[in-house]
């Protein structure tokens, strides 16, 4: 397979709802130059199911047991070809069909890029969390921020 423009990283565990919102919000992306891969950590919930009755639309999956979540996020980003990574966990979904294109059309020469984060609360309330201000970017956001992944979009070759 060429390499994409743009990986995608799923990981999950027993988390069927929320990886079907995940899943169907990347498969519904005007932008196609995206590969896709799922890490299911062996969930028992029916994930493994539905991720093999959409086997043909992804790069690469596996469920099998793991040592946690960035175990999972590691075995992720072994398989992904794209220049850039983004990782979207079960759950976590892109809040239109543009996104990605909108992201194609700047992902050029920088290591990362980001945007923001919008939280959907248990009683249906919005949150938006805005991304790191580019002047104000530190080592220091790295630590306290970049745990937040859904914000970025990593060059392969910084990670």
């Amino acid at each position: 397979m060429k390499n994409k423009d743009i990986t995608i990283i799923t990981i999950n565990y027993n988390n069927l709802l929320g990886l079907k919102k995940t899943m169907q919000s990347v498969f519904d992306q005007t932008y196609k130059d995206v590969e896709y891969v799922i890490i299911d950590g062996g969930s028992t919930d029916g994930s493994k199911e539905y991720i093999l009755d959409n086997a043909e639309k992804l790069a690469y999956w596996v469920s099998e047991p793991d040592n946690g979540i960035y175990n999972a996020m590691n075995k992720g980003i072994a398989k992904a070809t794209g220049e850039y990574l983004l990782f979207l966990n079960s759950g976590d979904f892109l809040c239109d069909n543009y996104v990605l294109s909108k992201f194609s059309l700047e992902l050029k020469d920088a290591d990362i890029y980001y945007g923001n984060l919008i939280k959907v609360r248990q009683n249906g309330s919005f949150l938006k969390s805005k991304g790191p201000d580019a002047e104000k970017i530190t080592i220091l956001t790295f630590i306290t921020v970049v745990i937040k992944s859904s914000f970025f979009f990593y060059k392969k070759k910084f990670i």
